[in-house]
């Protein structure tokens, strides 16, 4: 199965083509440009290279949320364009559950967390399955910077670029992954989302969305006008 993978839920992003497991191309995305203007341009000189046309891939998967409000958006709607017009199947992969995957297998629990920003994480747990991957422990929750710093645990690895902010303020004990680790890729969102449809799981084109598990700070704004 030839597999395109869309990575942009936060400041820098990625895309990677891979034939089911195996990796054969990964982009990352140029920092300096949004990811709409280099998106893209990148899967095409992807494609290009590798000698695939559109209409090869099969299956798109794409970063779901949560993340970067413009990002997760551009992500999404490239993803699901490209999926419509090539007759691919799509599938949605949630961004800590990625982050975690990229995580070392000792301890057998991790902690997956990025910046919400207001004082705020997206925070989820993962411990380590029987077929050697992750499994969701928790479900993805906003907490406050404060409350999750008193809630870390020793036995729990902590990976995720929230850490670019709380690191410094990590109790004693506290174990981090190695900083390359905290940036979600491409690579790894295609490798599970290829998993998922090989269990069965299909996503509906037409009601796919990104899940950005907060409201933007304009509708939050707007609601106290509306009461």
């Amino acid at each position: 199965m030839k597999i395109l993978a869309i990575e942009t839920s936060g400041v820098t992003g990625s895309a990677a083509l891979l034939e089911e497991t195996d990796v054969v191309a990964e982009t990352r995305l140029d920092s300096s440009h949004r990811s709409a203007q280099s998106l893209l341009p990148a899967i095409d000189s992807q494609l290009k290279s590798v000698g695939w046309l559109p209409g090869d891939i099969q299956l798109v998967a794409v970063a779901q949320g949560p993340g970067s409000f413009t990002g997760l958006r551009v992500g999404v709607t490239a993803g699901k364009t490209l999926a419509y017009a090539v007759g691919a199947q799509l599938i949605g992969v949630n961004t800590l559950r990625i982050i975690a995957h990229q995580a070392p297998r000792d301890p057998q629990r991790v902690n997956a967390i990025i910046n919400a920003h207001r004082g705020q994480v997206f925070s989820a747990f993962f411990s380590t399955a029987p077929d050697a991957r992750w499994d969701e422990e928790s479900p993805t929750q906003i907490m406050d910077d404060e409350l999750w710093l008193q809630e870390c645990r020793v036995d729990t690895l902590v990976s995720g670029a929230g850490l670019k902010k709380l690191g410094p303020r990590l109790p004693a004990g506290i174990r981090v992954a190695a900083e390359p680790l905290w940036t979600p890729t491409a690579a790894v969102l295609g490798r599970l989302g290829y998993a998922d449809f090989c269990g069965g799981r299909r996503d509906d084109i037409w009601q796919f969305v990104p899940q950005y598990f907060r409201k933007s700070a304009a509708e939050e704004k707007r609601e106290p006008s509306e009461n």
